[in-house]
């Protein structure tokens, strides 16, 4: 007597199967590093400084119909005590232009800072990793709720 065996799914069918919740597990976990990164920077620099722009530099180039630029800028800073005075480089285009940034910092930890506007920035990427995540966990559900079922000999 045989046994009627179903037909297995192919190792490439289980990869496509599974590749959704890997990639929904790194984007979670990606979410969460940023997410404890940006609540750390926000409670723990509390200190400000401002800082002056110099050695500005910039330039535009035109490829295929698209503008590209470049920015290149150094940002002098006069400590005040706890920050120390160092000069900080930027190719950020839009703090390049500014004549004067505002930086805010760690007092415990002065080497832990950001300029000020770079929270709406960090914000962003936690958030495009919580959507990243959620839509790969709803994409995998739907892989596996819709997948076609291996037909079974009576």
């Amino acid at each position: 007597m045989e046994k009627d065996k179903a037909p297995k799914e192919s190792g490439f069918k289980k990869a496509l199967l599974f590749s959704p919740i890997v990639l929904s597990v790194v984007f979670a976990v990606v979410f969460g590093f940023a997410l404890k990164s940006h609540i750390h920077k926000m409670n723990s620099c509390t200190g400000t400084i401002v800082g002056t722009v110099t050695n500005y530099t910039s330039s535009t180039t035109y490829k295929k119909g698209r503008t590209h630029s470049k920015a290149s800028a150094d940002i002098v800073v006069k400590g005040d005590g706890v920050f120390p005075s160092q000069t900080i480089h930027t190719t950020s285009l839009y703090y390049a232009k500014q004549k004067e940034v505002t930086i805010l910092y760690d007092p415990n930890d002065p080497d832990t800072y950001f300029f000020d506007g770079e929270q709406k920035d960090s914000l962003t990427l936690v958030i495009l990793f919580a959507v990243l995540s959620a839509g790969e966990a709803a994409f995998a559900r739907f892989l596996f709720k819709y997948r076609e079922k291996p037909k079974q000999d009576m």
